[in-house]
């Protein structure tokens, strides 16, 4: 007896033994499509099983289509139709968990995108028109009830044209029209937009016969719509936080305390402008690049972005004839375009190692990580799927290579996308500050490529934070819910410039005020944010810089992201990493009076010889920075301490003997503090400076 002959025995009922014979035997063509099945006596002998379970097999073979009885005629295989088959399985979606619902929706995600890239080699341009109609019809749909069974008609076309009819019974099959309703109800007041747009990419593609592209358009519309099936119905509107919103408007949702507890970032600008690595060193300029009312120039006054100090502007400085930047790339470069920095920056990532970064960010207590996943320049630091005319792609995941370093380092993980800016689509160069907001590319083709990318970096990296910058083409809204939903404690930017947001990043911004909301600076340990070549000791903040400027920052209530600029071989220059070590040195000792604080009800004051002072505050204690070498009698301004008040310092527990004096409390330090910051453990907390 072969193996394949085995016989039922305990372990294996006679029913299902009779099944699997039946359909092995439909499978390799023995019973083939029309052909009448042995009568059941006959078929119970051959199997070696009673009447009774050949009865019951041939019920789920009726079920499954596969047999089809007549009456007084006998059993026979049916035809072996793709729509007929897969009957049963449409009966058994709705009933599906949830767990089961969402992979079959993968599956149908893949299967769509299959049919769609199949669709434009074997239909093409001559499709379109067909699908032109059926999405109209969708686009003019007055319900959601109405737009989900016209957008059942446009899919179930598209997979038609692929010329695999079990492969478009499929995919239609395993997208219930109750999971279509329920994505148009979803959908219906905010997104439904961007749905009609993939249509509009995928009969693009079509016309193209760019079967990458419809698949790309059609993957992106399936997990558009899955995001929309998990997310749950849209809550009331509610007012929403505004680019320069009144201190009463209230907040959409809380900040996540995990972003609060932080306190320090890093922000990684790396990509093809590192390979040049040159700006212009003019520290003047960076006030006015950075101010957040942008004004106009007087005709004899040069525009900052003509001599734009940040590297990572390069290409658009390039295209600006007798700026700075033109002068030094046709001195050194002659007249090589931007696109072949190309090969320079590939060999570069042959040898990069993203753990030594992640191993840096580490020693510097740095708690998350926001690596740029494409910039103005438009290249993308990720394989995505999502096509671009000119394959404007890094031959390796350098957004998921150092998520996945950070992250088993313990590091929370943002992602910078520039939505506003992508000068590989247009408005090369941008020649005044005041046309950046204006510099957006137009169109619809530009909004649905956008939005596509943000969608595909969620699902593939899970960002803890949405880092935008520049804007973005059209409403986020709905993209934010989406995000949220897959990631409940994510944080969202204000650069998006519309819709709501959780914290507001204002580049090189001070604070003299506590923020009632959280907010984040950003700022360069240079003077650019990416790797300028020219930067030296006397343009790079020290360690002392870097402490004393973190604790200005989190006693306002707000958030220190340090920009780091690896080189042109990926390397974080060593004059930043001493910074960083710094910095982090003094954290190892001090973090306790950073980490997880929040603003006292005073944020800054002096000593009485002018020495700033800042506070934090933490569940009963106060911690008081001092920020500079102070030994000896000191009075801290404005500070009064209750009798019996305890005074530590942080860094050696020594008590810290202290009396009451006309301007404030009056401390004597022992010995000499080298430290950058000096931080004295007060308990409990008094209630006012």
């Amino acid at each position: 007896m072969t193996a394949g002959d085995q016989r039922p025995g305990a372990s294996r009922p006679a029913v299902s033994w009779a099944l699997r014979q039946v359909l092995d035997r439909i499978a390799n063509g023995a019973f083939a499509p029309g052909q009448q099945l042995p009568v059941e006596r006959d078929l119970a002998l051959q199997l070696g099983v009673s009447r009774g379970s050949i009865r019951e097999a041939m019920s789920a073979l009726v079920a499954l289509g596969l047999v089809d009885p007549r009456q007084g005629a006998g059993v026979f295989v049916t035809a072996l139709d793709p729509e007929q088959l897969l009957s049963g399985l449409r009966l058994v979606l709705p009933i599906a968990d949830e767990t089961r619902r969402d992979e079959l929706l993968e599956v149908q995600a893949v299967l769509e995108g299959a049919a769609a890239g199949l669709a434009a080699v074997r239909t093409g341009p001559e499709g379109a028109p067909i699908l032109t109609k059926l999405a109209a019809e969708v686009a003019g749909a007055d319900t959601p009830a109405e737009a989900a069974d016209a957008d059942r008609e446009f899919h179930l076309g598209l997979s038609q044209m692929s010329g695999n009819a079990v492969l478009a019974s499929l995919a239609d099959a395993l997208f219930s029209r109750a999971t279509r309703l329920s994505v148009w109800q979803t959908m219906w007041d905010q997104g439904r937009e961007h749905l009609l747009l993939d249509h509009d990419m995928v009969i693009a593609a079509l016309e193209n016969r760019d079967a990458e592209g419809a698949r790309a358009w059609a993957l992106t519309h399936a997990s558009r719509t899955a995001a929309a099936r998990r997310s749950p119905e849209p809550k009331p509107q509610v007012r929403k936080r505004r680019k320069r919103a009144k201190a009463e408007e209230a907040p959409e949702r809380e900040t996540p305390t995990w972003f609060r507890d932080a306190k320090l970032g890093v922000l990684i600008h790396w990509g093809l402008y590192s390979v040049p690595g040159w700006a212009p060193l003019d520290e003047s300029l960076v006030e006015l690049l950075t101010d957040e009312e942008t004004r106009p120039h007087e005709n004899d006054e040069p525009d900052p972005l003509v001599a734009h100090p940040f590297s990572e502007w390069y290409q658009n400085s390039l295209a600006i004839e007798g700026s700075p930047t033109w002068n030094y790339h046709r001195a050194t470069y002659g007249n090589m375009p931007y696109r072949q920095f190309r090969a320079s920056f590939a060999t570069a990532l042959t040898e990069w190692d993203p753990t030594e970064w992640a191993n840096l960010f580490t020693s510097a207590g740095i708690r998350y990580a926001v690596p740029v996943a494409k910039h103005h320049d438009g290249f993308r630091m990720w394989p995505s799927a999502v096509p671009h005319r000119d394959d404007w792609t890094a031959p390796r995941d350098v957004v998921g290579e150092v998520a996945a370093a950070v992250r088993e380092k313990g590091l929370r993980l943002g992602v910078y996308y520039s939505s506003g800016l992508d000068w590989s689509f247009a408005n090369l160069p941008v020649r005044r500050m005041v046309d950046v907001r204006d510099s957006c590319p137009p169109g619809t083709q530009y909004a649905a490529y956008v939005d596509a990318h943000w969608r595909e970096l969620i699902d593939r990296y899970r960002p803890d934070i949405l880092w935008n910058d520049m804007g973005y083409p059209g409403d986020p809204a709905v993209m934010f819910r989406d995000y949220y939903a897959q990631v409940p404690d994510g944080v969202v930017t204000d650069r998006f410039w519309s819709g709501s947001y959780d914290v507001s990043t204002p580049n090189f911004a001070r604070r003299h005020v506590i923020d009632t909301r959280p907010w984040e600076v950003a700022r360069p340990i240079g003077v650019s944010f990416g790797w300028n070549r020219q930067e030296g000791p006397e343009h790079t903040l020290s360690g002392t810089q870097l402490v004393h400027l973190l604790l200005d920052v989190v006693s306002k209530n707000g958030n220190l992201l340090l920009g780091v600029s690896p080189d042109d071989r990926g390397r974080i220059p060593q004059i930043q990493q001493r910074s960083l070590m710094e910095l982090g040195s003094w954290l190892a000792v001090h973090g306790e009076a950073v980490y997880g604080t929040r603003p006292w009800t005073t944020p800054e004051s002096t000593t009485q010889d002018g020495l700033p002072v800042r506070f934090t505050v933490k569940a009963h204690t106060l911690y008081v920075h001092l920020l500079g070498p102070v030994a000896g009698e000191t009075v801290v301004t404005g500070l009064h301490l209750p009798q019996g008040t305890e005074v530590l310092d942080l860094a050696t527990g020594t008590p810290i003997a202290t009396s009451n004096g006309r301007k404030g409390t009056v401390l004597n330090l022992p010995g000499a503090a080298a430290a950058p910051a000096r931080v004295l453990r007060v308990n409990p907390v008094p209630e006012a400076g």
